[in-house]
């Protein structure tokens, strides 16, 4: 007799409103890229689905997202699924109906928890809006209090990116029920790349959404400290158009070296971002507030030292060619001199975490549901 499988539905409600591809877009791509490798397909099925209305196929849907394996088959309802899958931030989802559903033991859910920035970081963060795209009548920090409490009293079990971010959400204080994993997230390549040939120049890049947390403000401030003192070096901003940035835009569009020294670029395709960094010999993580930030292990898995902000989230990572600065923009310049003139040291296979790890231990606590 011919065993029934487990259908595991995956929520792509953010990536069917998306215009973009930023980190959870991407999290959400790979992880499900993995899972789909990863999990027995005579056991467990993938299929996704959505808690919004008004979806009329794939229109206006970047080329990226047209990857994702689960994404691209057909939409299927939750309420028949024994396993939802929460992998974005969906604030569209029916509480009542799901809940309804877990009361009659009809289905598991497991969901991820990116930050709590909107509670910590409330300043620097666009106002609320549903995953559809419609404006909320609250403020978001509060908007997203409610979501956060609804999402610890709904799934059985939730997924943490950093200890950092377990932490932050034990000072709450809040009476939460799902059974709580730390679980890093990773680089999305699995290869790790050779490092450029070392020059005393450097050669700089940052990866992140323009965005008032992000730290690029700082980051250009302390380039224009080299620049006047005659310091060989480059800077390439890659990232789109965030909020709250108006400052940092007027001085990257004015700025006299743009386009010769300074670059920003919007809109690429991996390949293109891979050309930037093997031009590169220095990353950048300088947000000053991250529930992870991807692009630290990134820049590694690509061969590049990285100096990174020196604040929790980031001092969890252990990995040789990584570098801390703490202080204002004088001190991210002295920090770039030093490290310019520092050979990148060789990487072994497997040392830079990726996503690939993530999904396997992802997969373990899906067995266990």
């Amino acid at each position: 007799m011919k065993t029934k499988k487990i259908k595991i539905g995956v929520d792509v409600t953010a990536l069917i409103y998306s215009n973009k591809v930023t980190g959870i877009e991407r999290v959400i791509v790979e992880t499900n890229k993995n899972l789909f490798k990863i999990l027995d397909s005579e056991v467990y099925e993938l299929h996704p689905f959505t808690v919004a209305s008004g979806i009329e196929g794939h229109e206006h849907i970047h080329p990226y997202l047209l990857s994702d394996p689960v994404f691209t088959k057909p939409l299927v309802e939750f309420s028949d699924c024994d396993i939802l899958l929460f992998g974005g931030i969906n604030l569209n989802i029916p509480f009542k109906e799901i809940l309804d559903l877990k009361k009659q033991n009809k289905i598991k859910i497991l969901s991820f928890i990116y930050d709590i920035l909107p509670l910590t970081y409330p300043e620097s963060l666009p106002d609320a809006v549903t995953s559809a795209g419609r404006a909320v009548n609250l403020s978001g920090k509060n908007f997203f209090r409610f979501y956060l409490q609804a999402m610890f009293s709904l799934p059985d079990h939730v997924i943490l990116n950093s200890k950092h971010v377990e932490d932050e959400i034990s000072r709450l204080r809040w009476n939460v029920k799902p059974t709580i994993t730390v679980i890093p997230l990773g680089a999305f390549d699995s290869q790790v790349m050779v490092a450029s040939p070392i020059t005393a120049a450097c050669h700089g890049v940052y990866v992140s959404t323009l965005a008032a947390r992000k730290g690029h403000e700082e980051l250009l401030d302390a380039f224009n400290l080299l620049w006047d003192e005659g310091f060989d070096c480059t800077l390439t901003l890659i990232g789109g158009r965030g909020w709250k940035i108006d400052t940092v835009l007027e001085k990257i569009e004015n700025h006299p070296l743009k386009d010769l020294k300074l670059f920003w670029r919007q809109n690429l395709v991996d390949f293109e971002v891979d050309e930037i960094y093997a031009a590169s010999n220095i990353a950048f993580c300088v947000s000053e507030a991250e529930g992870f930030g991807l692009s630290l292990e990134e820049g590694l898995s690509k061969g590049l030292k990285v100096i990174a902000r020196d604040i929790p989230v980031f001092r969890e990572r252990d990995y040789l060619n990584l570098y801390f600065f703490s202080g204002g923009a004088k001190e991210l310049s002295d920090k770039i001199r030093e490290v310019s003139v520092l050979p990148a040291k060789p990487l072994k296979d497997n040392e830079i975490r990726t996503m690939a790890s993530f999904a396997n231990e992802v997969a373990q606590i899906i067995r266990l549901l």
